[in-house]
Parts: structure tokens; C-alpha cells; sequence
């Protein structure tokens, strides 16, 4: 099953933030529709490309029981190959990989989805 979350692709909706906690509450509300459908094994895989790939690894951070995996691809943010290796080349700015600067985005992005209403809280319908 492919979807677009409201406001990107070919969805309809409104795109209420740029990869904002509504909309990663979105991806957990859509697992949960999905794994209640007579045809689903209840086991629910995120993939994307680019900004639908950075959307499918956040959405991890839901602990949503549904999604068991993520296969994202050319996804934007890699703290270690962003951070610590930009290009390939270790850079002194972020050494050790243990330094502030390199989980600063991972806190960021575990913070604004745990912000996030919970599968279920919205009276969202996908059907």
C-alpha cells in the first residue's frame, strides 16, 4: 500500500509543518488503520524517498507496536555521515562521535515526536 501524508504528494489535506510532530503522528495513525484492515498481518514497513524517507525515520520514534520497519532511502539527515564525516572526511568540529554536536539533531527530532499525540488521541479517519 503506498500513501502520501495530507499535504505532500498526491494527497489531499494541509501540510501543517515540515516534518512537525502532526505530521509524524499521522504515520502512526495510518499503521494503526492499515494493521486493523481483515487483509493485514497487523505488521506495517515505512519507506520513502528524500523528504518521505526523513518522515518514515522519525516516525520511528512513535514506538508505534504496528511499524516493525523502515527502509528509507536517500534520507537527509545521517548525524554520523552529516557530523562526524561530512564527505567522507573525519572532521575535528564533531570528535569524538560522543560530542554534543552529533546527537543535537537526534535529541531534536526524538524531542518534537514525543510531543506528538499518540495513535488513537486524533479523531483522524483514514477510511
Amino acid at each position: 500500500m503506498f500513501a502520501d501524508l495530507p499535504g505532500t504528494g498526491a494527497s489531499f489535506g494541509t501540510l501543517r509543518g515540515e516534518l512537525g510532530s502532526a505530521m509524524i503522528a499521522d504515520v502512526g495513525s495510518l499503521a494503526d488503520w492499515i494493521a486493523a484492515r481483515h487483509w493485514s498481518n497487523g505488521r506495517v514497513g515505512v519507506t520513502g524517498v528524500s523528504y518521505s524517507a526523513d518522515a518514515a525515520m522519525l516516525s520511528l520514534a512513535l514506538r508505534n507496536h504496528h511499524i516493525t520497519a523502515a527502509a528509507p532511502i536517500s534520507y537527509d539527515f545521517d548525524p554520523f555521515e552529516d557530523l562526524v564525516r561530512p564527505g567522507g572526511i573525519l572532521t575535528s568540529r564533531c570528535s569524538p562521535p560522543s560530542a554534543p554536536c552529533c546527537g543535537s539533531w537526534t535529541r531534536l527530532a526524538a524531542r518534537r515526536v514525543r510531543q506528538a499525540p499518540r495513535p488513537g488521541e486524533s479523531a483522524r479517519s483514514w477510511g
